[in-house]
């Protein structure tokens, strides 16, 4: 698991840098807040039902596979009008589909613990969304880039796809661990929130090339976003059957912080020689890098609310973080311009890790979880 996700960061981290030296500023933007809207879509649409499937296939519940993958392609197909509605392009459609269907296979193999499955897929779908994404950019432009992603994703929800006919309007299982799925729900809002959401506020009030340069910094964070992710995953899978460990907790914390110096470091150094028209993102670019910080802290304890069925922490967490980043993207945004927007993410993303540590210290349960 560990290799895939790895693997699936470092593929996507080069996609992206490979568009920056292919694509001006405004078009890196427009692409990206494309792809966030679809992203931010497609996790309210799941309603919580990936994770869901993840920790009871985990406990031998084998119907509520079927059950959440048909409720899921429902909720997807009925959210296509909102999305088209916001953003006005019609492509995102079926891409919010294949990126549901995804979801539900990736959650299927990690409630079974198919890793080496798990690591092919992440990678294989990475690997197809660089070679169709780039060759289809050549093409189609912005569209050919959308249909490559559109493609990758369908390719690789091949365990999708192989329950589709067992499917039947029977949602007992959901029905019976709706509470459970709400605290899903609540986790995955949170950390899909924190990743796309800036990208939709950006947009409109500072315009697509500001985006764009904002979000070549922001690639670094993503890109070293595979710590927290990392580790949501096994905590969750851990939390179901009642282990914790303190030791991994630390291990993440220990890691991010050497990662992000290292960026803080690097990151001169590689936008000067590899992208000169994005030099404006350096300073932006070693401030989000710090990110990956309070983002561990923030992922690691809300897997643990979450395996206790707490999700109340985590839901106010998301929200603090969602208010503190939209105040001070339009505060800082129009006094230090990109600068101002990548202070804007530190600031939100240690305001929710302060919150949801204070918290776990106000609760006895999660002190001895620590």
């Amino acid at each position: 698991m560990t290799i895939g996700n790895i693997g699936s960061s470092v593929l996507g981290a080069a996609f992206w840098l490979i568009l920056a030296s292919l694509l001006i500023a405004e078009s890196y933007g427009t692409l990206n807040y494309y792809l966030a809207s679809t992203f931010i879509f497609g996790t309210v649409a799941l309603l919580g039902l990936n994770p869901t499937v993840t920790t009871y296939l985990a406990k031998g519940v084998e119907k509520v596979k079927y059950q959440s993958n048909l409720m899921a392609l429902v909720s997807s197909v009925a959210f296509i009008a909102p999305l088209i509605l916001l953003t006005g392009y019609l492509p995102l459609s079926m891409l919010l589909i294949s990126v549901a269907l995804f979801q539900m296979s990736v959650a299927e193999l990690l409630g079974r613990k198919m890793y080496k499955e798990y690591t092919f897929i992440h990678v294989g779908q990475r690997a197809a969304q660089i070679v169709l994404g780039i060759s289809l950019y050549f093409v189609y432009g912005i569209d050919g880039v959308i249909l490559g992603y559109t493609l990758a994703f369908l390719a690789f929800s091949y365990r999708y796809m192989i329950t589709i006919k067992n499917f039947r309007l029977d949602f007992a299982h959901i029905r019976s661990n709706f509470k459970f799925m709400m605290h899903s729900y609540a986790m995955e809002l949170a950390r899909t929130i924190s990743m796309f959401s800036d990208k939709l506020l950006i947009a409109p009030l500072f315009g697509f090339t500001v985006l764009g340069l904002y979000q070549l910094g922001a690639q670094f964070l993503l890109f070293l976003g595979m710590v927290p992710t990392i580790f949501y995953h096994y905590l969750l899978s851990q939390e179901a059957r009642g282990i914790h460990s303190r030791r991994i907790g630390i291990g993440g914390f220990i890691i991010s912080s050497i990662l992000a110096i290292g960026f803080v470091v690097s990151v001169p150094w590689i936008i000067t020689a590899f992208f000169p028209n994005f030099t404006e993102s350096i300073l932006a670019a070693q401030l989000m890098s710090m990110g990956i910080i309070p983002m561990t802290v923030t992922s690691t304890l809300s897997s643990r609310f979450l395996g206790m069925e707490r999700s109340r922490p985590v839901f106010i967490g998301a929200t603090i973080y969602v208010a503190t980043q939209y105040t001070t993207i339009i505060i800082l945004g129009n006094i230090f311009g990109i600068v101002g927007l990548a202070l804007s993410l530190i600031i939100a993303l240690t305001a929710q890790a302060v919150y949801l540590l204070a918290t776990s210290k106000l609760q006895k349960p999660v002190i001895e979880s620590l």
